[in-house]
């Protein structure tokens, strides 16, 4: 492994165990023999432990393999436990809940379906109102300089709902009022403020004057309902928009398998059951849109979304001191390692230009010996035709012969310096196979024939004849390895096959087979047959050398195929070569 492979080895490491750190520090704090579900008790613990403790119950027996335990409690403390990890489940109001959710990753699992009046329903809204015999209120403007009544500040449906409305209105309740005051709970003393005349107005949680009438305790004809709505299918008074219903959420550290098992078991509470009867709702159902919720309080400027001055750098610290010593920490390594990778990669490219400058020297210095080689070779044919002496010309055709050696052997070292440089590359056109290996057979003939060495050429019936590919660059290999084995043989018989190992719709696989059964190689001289620059016997360069580089070349313009190459002796004497390459079907 390299240095670079090594860095980046190192970066994906430490990644990894950053990742796990961050991983079992959401999750160290689950227990899941002790499972705690925190419930806003905005009447008190035991109203809450009354309307809730089936359904926790519920989940005791459903999930046996966890223990849930019901934790009452107001928003404040809910806000501090959600935050240090110490509840798991949250059952709130819906403000709330987008509150958790934005500063703690809080996530909803369902959405409550109320039971009021009879009625199944999973949104809700506020009403505003005043006497019915208030004729200079028909309007929200008109509550100006009026004096107006909620449930508490913080209170969703209690207040900010409304809030919103007025401020749509050109109202700001905190400065148009007169007086604006909030009862707490229960809200029904809202209702009797404003019929006593107490108040000139005030807001309800839609569904909450139709209760107090039904209970005979107030009359609905001495209501006015200040902008009132219509929404099809809500059977309430209404004088906002509509928002989602209380969701059953989950803190950031419980695993999903565990929230999938709680939300299967909320989904299968009917209407009809103990649970939803002593619940007060009908049933649990798919998570709503709470995205309304968001913007009624980016609007209003509360929560989560309140004015950045009510914030300061030590609390969003104290906060999320870990995930950001974790982030910083994290952001350094990955700083050190960039660097690090950086300053490798500007010498490898530096030694790469190096190299590719040394390569274009070499194949300019061999183009130049080429040409004077091939001038060299050209004359001497003249003079070899012109001669009659035996020993002349026999000592002229050896000349020749050695040249002819040398401009062979200079051509692989072209070839080497353009692979190694990266400059090789490969064609495609159409050509002839049976052609191809005709016009290679005839190339070889002289030498065939001088060292009485038989040729056989055997194509298999299945093997397309008219291919797409670089036809000089497998002629080119096929023609190196016949090379070497007529130059490592002595009246030996060699037999080219040409096998299809695959075929597609417009690609075949071909594999080529060169055997030779007197082939004069050891076992170690033929394992080093595909080295570049490596002679397999030192006395005999004369006549073998660059046999190993022409190999090698051939090695490489087989990869460029999309092939392989090998060699193989089953026995002393007989050794295989071959190679195969993918190309394409006209």
């Amino acid at each position: 492994m390299n240095h670079h492979n090594k860095i980046k080895a190192l970066l994906l490491l430490v990644i990894f165990f950053l990742c796990a750190g961050i991983f079992s520090s959401v999750y160290a704090n689950f227990n899941p023999k002790n499972i705690s579900v925190g419930v806003l008790a905005f009447r008190g613990p035991d109203v809450a432990k009354k309307r809730w403790g089936p359904t926790i119950q519920y989940l005791n027996q459903q999930l046996p393999e966890y223990h849930f335990n019901l934790v009452p409690k107001n928003i404040k403390t809910l806000n501090e436990l959600v935050k240090d990890k110490d509840i798991d489940f949250i059952l709130t109001n819906t403000g709330h809940y987008v509150l958790l959710e934005r500063l703690y990753g809080v996530s909803r699992l369902a959405t409550l379906r109320n039971l009021r009046q009879g009625k199944a329903l999973d949104n809700f809204g506020s009403v505003i109102f005043t006497r019915s015999d208030r004729s200079d209120i028909n309007k929200l403007k008109d509550f100006s300089g009026k004096s107006f009544m909620g449930v508490n500040k913080n209170g969703f449906g209690g207040f900010q709902v409304a809030w919103r409305e007025f401020k749509r209105a050109g109202i700001d309740p905190f400065s148009d009022f007169s007086s604006l005051s909030f009862s707490g709970f229960p809200q029904d003393n809202i209702a009797y403020a404003v019929l006593e005349g107490k108040v000139d107005g005030g807001t309800m949680r839609t569904d909450s004057l139709e209760r107090l009438a039904r209970k005979g305790k107030i009359k609905l004809e001495d209501i006015k309902i200040i902008n009132a709505k219509k929404v099809k299918g809500f059977p309430f008074l209404l004088s906002s928009e509509l928002y989602p219903e209380w969701p059953f959420s989950k803190a950031q550290h419980v695993p999903l398998k565990v929230a999938k098992k709680v939300i299967i078991a909320l989904l299968q509470i009917q209407q009809t059951s103990s649970v939803a009867r002593q619940g007060h709702y009908s049933e649990w159902t798919v998570p709503s849109d709470y995205q309304p919720v968001h913007e009624l309080m980016k609007e209003l400027k509360i929560g989560s979304y309140a004015e950045k001055n009510s914030f300061n750098f030590s609390s969003i610290i104290k906060m999320y001191w870990i995930e950001l010593t974790c982030f910083i920490i994290t952001v350094i390594i990955i700083a050190y390692l960039l660097l690090l990778i950086s300053r490798c990669n500007g010498i490898i490219k530096v030694q790469k230009n190096i190299t590719k400058s040394k390569f274009k020297f070499l194949a300019n210095a061999i183009k130049e010996t080429q040409t004077l080689l091939e001038t060299l070779i050209s004359n001497g044919n003249k003079i070899d035709k012109n001669l009659t002496s035996s020993d002349q010309s026999g000592s002229l055709h050896r000349m020749l012969e050695s040249s002819e050696n040398i401009a062979i052997f200079f051509n692989h070292i072209k070839d080497y310096s353009a692979i190694e440089s990266g400059n090789i590359t490969v064609e495609s056109s159409r050509f002839n196979l049976h052609d191809l290996l005709i016009n290679i057979n005839k190339g070889l003939a002289d030498k065939l024939k001088e060292k009485q060495i038989e040729l056989s050429i055997s194509v298999e019936n299945n093997v397309p004849n008219i291919l797409l590919g670089d036809e000089m660059r497998l002629a080119q290999v096929i023609l190196n390895i016949l090379n070497i084995t007529i130059r490592f043989s002595h009246q030996a018989n060699i037999t080219l096959q040409v096998k299809l190992l695959k075929q597609t719709s417009n690609q075949v696989n071909l594999e080529f087979n060169v055997e030779n059964d007197h082939m004069v190689l050891n076992k170690n001289q033929i394992e080093m047959l595909f080295n570049s620059f490596v002679q397999t016997d030192i006395s005999n360069i004369q006549n073998y050398g660059g046999s190993c580089l022409s190999l090698y070349n051939s090695n490489k313009l087989v990869e460029k195929m999309e092939g392989k190459t090998w060699v193989n002796n089953d026995n002393s004497n007989l050794v295989k070569f071959g190679f195969n390459g993918q190309f394409m079907k006209t």
